[in-house]
């Protein structure tokens, strides 16, 4: 399995809609990646305070939920659209054509209706 990193994938051929979907998914890939490095520094950041300062960032807890929703929808309309889903490849390898695209649409149902339960819950936790 040689994938190139996400980050260097060539750009989109075809129309100029792809081409912009392209460079705006590009953009949600940097904010994502972005949103992931602080949290990650935020979190240890919190966890060294806590533990030995026992005094740890207030509202870090909060801040980094909110960073994950926001990161899991930016990554996930790049991850859509580039086709990335997680498959067993050893097992999707046997399948034929048809069973390949029956098991990419089904992927891809699965990927919106994640979405749509991630931003509902979202508004819930806004609202309340």
């Amino acid at each position: 399995m040689s994938q190139d990193a996400a980050v260097t994938h060539p750009p989109a051929q075809g129309t100029s809609f792809e081409k912009a979907l392209d460079r705006v998914l590009r953009g949600f890939l940097w904010i994502g990646v972005v949103l992931l490095l602080a949290m990650i520094v935020m979190t240890t950041i919190h966890g060294i305070g806590r533990y030995l300062f026992k005094s740890p960032i207030p509202g870090s807890i909060e801040l980094s939920c909110y960073m994950l929703v926001t990161f899991v929808f930016f990554m996930s309309g790049y991850t859509m659209v580039q086709r990335r889903f997680i498959t067993v490849e050893f097992v999707v390898d046997k399948f034929g054509k048809r069973g390949q695209a029956i098991t990419d649409l089904v992927s891809f149902i699965i990927c919106l209706l994640f979405e749509a339960l991630a931003l509902w819950q979202s508004f819930v936790q806004a609202c309340f």
